[in-house]
């Protein structure tokens, strides 16, 4: 199972497989003040840690004969639809989220999953692209 990574929460886990890339973005609250003859920066809060993971669900099961683009493992069954949908549930909920399984161990953590979108990429069997955003609890 080393292709899959989890995302649980505290009553459910969803498998997925690695993704195919991972963005880190920081972002700093700043705020500037001028006076007479200088200006001066402070920090106006925390920082903001996002990451956005992007990769490919398929629907397999030890049946599956369609020739795919990537390999497969078949020891786990993967519904691509109900992961879609079990995400998103997770997004509109705000649910915290452990990670665990990633290749890049940073993210084996708790996060919330701030945006989710996905998109049907075929037909048979069902393939689907996704992409989120993470924030770091």
């Amino acid at each position: 199972m080393g292709a899959t990574f989890s995302m649980a929460t505290s009553g459910h886990a969803v498998h997925l497989r690695q993704p195919e890339s991972i963005e880190y973005m920081k972002q700093k609250s700043l705020k500037r003040f001028y006076f007479w003859s200088t200006t001066s920066i402070v920090d106006a809060g925390k920082d903001r840690e996002q990451f956005m993971l992007s990769g490919t669900e398929v629907t397999s099961d030890q049946s599956t004969t369609f020739p795919l683009p990537f390999p497969i493992e078949f020891d786990l069954v993967i519904n691509a639809r109900t992961n879609m949908n079990d995400l998103m549930t997770f997004t509109d909920n705000g649910d915290e989220v452990t990670i665990s399984g990633l290749d890049y161990s940073t993210l084996n953590d708790d996060f919330l999953i701030v945006d989710f979108q996905f998109q049907e990429a075929g037909g048979l069997p069902h393939i689907y692209t996704w992409r989120m955003s993470l924030e770091k609890v």
